[in-house]
């Protein structure tokens, strides 16, 4: 038996990173879902992560690769995004 500890962390993290382009998240797991996503992300691996969709705010069009695994996400987001790059998606 693994007990998963959670991670507070500030939701608003990501709020000036606005030149980050690689994300990689494979632990801890963080109790809290962003309030918002760099929109110039081109990749993104989020392993575990905590929300059931990604950020409203999140305008994925630079976005290459989604990595998803053993996350939460039911649906990655309310309404219609145009996304022309992205080559990968994945989910587990």
């Amino acid at each position: 038996f693994l007990e998963t500890k959670g991670a507070h962390w500030n939701r608003e993290s990501f709020s000036k990173m606005n030149c980050l382009k690689l994300l990689i998240s494979e632990g801890p797991y963080l109790m809290y879902d962003p309030k918002n996503l760099p929109n110039g992300l081109r990749y993104l691996n989020w392993r575990g992560y905590p929300s059931k969709s990604l950020p409203t705010s999140f305008q994925p069009h630079e976005l290459i690769e989604l990595h998803m695994c053993f996350s939460n996400i039911e649906q990655l987001w309310t309404g219609a995004k145009v996304i022309n790059t992205l080559l990968q998606l994945f989910f587990q």
